[in-house]
Order: structure tokens, then sequence, then C-alpha cells
């Protein structure tokens, strides 16, 4: 362990290896986040989470046969389609963040061992 890259590769395995008891991945668990903080449309999740737009319904419908989300039509506007959690999405974004959490200590002690190479 030394390079930038290998870093980066330590902190996808690691956060992707603690998720995958509660079903998720890195990029469904920023999407759950996301929906967390509030109800919103793909688009909205697309340019938050960094995801394209056909990423996001494949990973907004893969949480919605978890049952960890649903989509429902907006009151405001009729023709958008917003997500939000349901109450099993809560728990389990609530339990993703506590394992995240000792994720990321461990990591921080990692990157503290490090002996990344400074720049000239």
């Amino acid at each position: 362990m030394g390079t930038l890259i290998e870093l980066a590769n330590e902190v996808h395995d690691s956060v992707n290896a603690a998720l995958k008891p509660l079903g998720l991945t890195h990029a469904s668990f920023r999407v759950l986040a996301q929906i967390g903080h509030n109800s919103c449309t793909h688009k909205t999740l697309a340019e938050h989470t960094n995801c394209g737009a056909s990423n996001i319904t494949r990973i907004v419908g893969r949480l919605e046969a978890q049952d960890l989300v649903v989509r429902e039509a907006s009151e405001e506007d009729r023709r958008a389609v917003l997500t939000r959690l349901t109450e099993r999405g809560q728990a389990t974004l609530s339990e993703a963040e506590t394992v995240l959490m000792g994720v990321e200590q461990r990591l921080l002690r990692l990157f503290a061992d490090a002996k990344l190479p400074r720049p000239s």
C-alpha cells in the first residue's frame, strides 16, 4: 500500500465489502443517502451522485425491488416522479451509515500509516 491509486482501490473495495451484507454497493448507497435527504427525481439523483440517468434508473429499480424506495407522482407536478425511502429503506440507510463509520475509522488509520510519495 503506497500509491494513491492503491488507496483509492482500498476505499472502493472496503466500502463495497462492508455494504454487501446490506444488499448495497457504494453507488446504491450514495443514491439511497441522497434520497434519504429528501424525496427527489431521477434527474436530481443523477446530478447529486454523478451517475448517468441510465445508471440511476437501474439503481433505483434495484432499491425498489429490495423495498428500500418507492416511486410516486409529485403532488406539485404530476409529470414528475419522486423517489422516497420506505421504512425499510430508512432503517437500511441508518445501518449502512453506522457500518461505514467503522470503515472510515479503519481507512483513516490505514491512510495515516501509508507512505505516500510527496510531490516535489
